[in-house]
């Protein structure tokens, strides 16, 4: 699940990703994931960041950051 929102000419959003065992489908972890993004015309950059935690709430992994490009290829 998530959310984002235009900040200007930029847009920030968060999403919360849940995992489950399989067999149980008792709740293991949870992945949060937040990000920055620049449109101009076909293209997009900016970076975004994510941390993981346990069942517990214990952070496991993270923050890790990355950046983000993209381009939208238009059919002709």
């Amino acid at each position: 699940m998530g959310a984002w929102r235009a900040v200007g000419d930029e847009y920030r959003g968060k999403m919360v990703e849940f995992a489950a065992d399989r067999n149980t489908r008792r709740f293991t972890s949870r992945g949060e994931i937040s990000f920055e993004l620049k449109v101009s015309d076909n293209t997009f950059s900016g970076t975004a960041s994510a941390a993981f935690f346990d069942a517990s709430g214990h952070k496991i992994r993270g923050p890790m950051r990355e950046k983000m490009e993209g381009e939208r290829r238009v059919q002709p």
